[in-house]
């Protein structure tokens, strides 16, 4: 990539340093679920772990170490990308300051950051969205052991005397 950089023209330069830029909120967005998801203790859909023990405290204590455990390596895995990025990024800017005249580049990377915040936009609704369905999906399994339902009765205290079909 760097190669791809330094022979390129202003143009090239340009279309290199947007999708660059656009890539860094793509790799930022899982950054900020994965982090939202691990104050809550929330699992993503995608950590999958089974475990066979007789003891239900223990394998939920598994469960939730294995969980945070891989929400940490996908957390270190996509910092990795961002910072390789960020360094494309840094090298792209440099050619293109040498490369354009400075209101050229102003207005252009004004143009870049509007592109970008719209995707941010657009990312981070999306990453609410998940958010509260795994709220959703962590509140209703809670609540899937119901207490014994009670049913209402009737008793008559009036001096009205009721049928048999309408005591029923």
């Amino acid at each position: 990539m760097l190669n791809k950089i330094d022979v390129a023209s202003a143009a090239k330069l340009r279309s290199i340093f947007q999708n660059l830029q656009i890539k860094t909120e793509n790799y930022s967005s899982p950054i900020f679920f994965l982090k939202q998801c691990k104050r809550p203790r929330l699992t993503p859909s995608f950590v999958k772990c089974s475990v066979k023990c007789s003891f239900l405290f223990v394998k939920s204590k598994i469960e939730k170490w294995v969980s945070e455990k891989w929400i940490c390596s996908k957390i270190r895995r996509w910092y990795g990308l961002l910072n390789s990025n960020s360094m494309l990024i840094y090298y792209a800017h440099s050619r293109l300051s040498f490369v354009l005249h400075s209101y050229e580049l102003d207005r252009f990377l004004g143009y870049c950051h509007h592109k970008v915040e719209s995707q941010r936009r657009l990312l981070k609704t999306k990453n609410m969205k998940k958010l509260q369905g795994l709220i959703l999906q962590r509140d209703g399994n809670q609540g899937a052991v119901q207490a014994h339902k009670f049913y209402y009765r009737l008793v008559n205290k009036s001096g009205t005397v009721l049928s048999e079909n309408e005591e029923e």
